[in-house]
């Protein structure tokens, strides 16, 4: 069995910043263990190999998603970033805070609205 172990991994989940959880990765069964997350973390890092997960970028094109280059895909999505009049940039919980800060610039740059899970 060939295990990748990575050690003092910080939860993206529900902004508690636990960081003390260990991944496990079983390359033969592509698999997923962790060790001291909650109910509600577990499952988060189980999705990175999940066959549900979009792996490529797929741009709708004629009314189907086809599959395109990392290029293009940022490219349309700029395009409709500068083509909206007013913007949503929807930030869940499980998105870094670095990765908020650059949303809330993008947002403020196109004058554009934040959300996220907590008006739910």
């Amino acid at each position: 069995m060939t295990m990748k172990v990575f050690r003092g991994i910080t939860c993206p989940v529900c902004g508690m910043a636990c960081d003390d959880i260990e991944v496990w990765y079983d390359e033969e069964k592509q698999e997923i263990i962790v060790k001291n997350v909650c109910r509600e973390g577990a499952p988060k890092f189980k999705e990175l190999v999940s066959p549900h997960r979009i792996r490529e970028p797929m741009i709708k094109k004629n009314g189907k998603f086809v599959k395109v280059s990392w290029e293009e895909a940022i490219e349309k999505a700029a395009e409709i970033l500068a083509n909206a009049k007013r913007p949503l940039l929807f930030m869940g919980a499980e998105t870094s805070a670095e990765a908020h800060i650059v949303g809330l610039h993008m947002a403020e740059y196109l004058g554009g609205v934040v959300d996220s899970n907590s008006t739910i």
